[in-house]
């Protein structure tokens, strides 16, 4: 009894042939190295996100500083203090 393998190849059943062997850790060999594939482009992926979400929080970060020391700022020109932008307290 044979059968076809990859589409051209026939190999024979018998269990401890060497070609079937050789086949059945081929297959294995592929499985391993399909699963090590995907778990190193996950972590690849999953790198990329967090280099892109730690700058995503810098630039959140330094916008709102602005923000705040802009109002700091306003804050201090109403109470009349030397902020130097000309309008104490006006």
């Amino acid at each position: 009894m044979s059968r076809e393998m990859s589409g051209w190849m026939s190999v024979s059943d018998e269990a401890g042939s060497p070609l079937v062997l050789f086949h059945k850790a081929l297959q294995v060999y592929r499985v391993n190295w399909l699963r090590a594939k995907v778990w190193m482009d996950r972590w690849q992926e999953e790198v990329t996100l967090v280099q892109n979400e730690t700058r995503w929080m810098q630039l959140w970060l330094v916008y709102h500083r602005n923000i705040w020391e802009g109002r700091a700022k306003g804050h201090a020109c109403m109470l009349g203090s030397r902020c130097g932008c000309g309008n104490n307290g006006k």
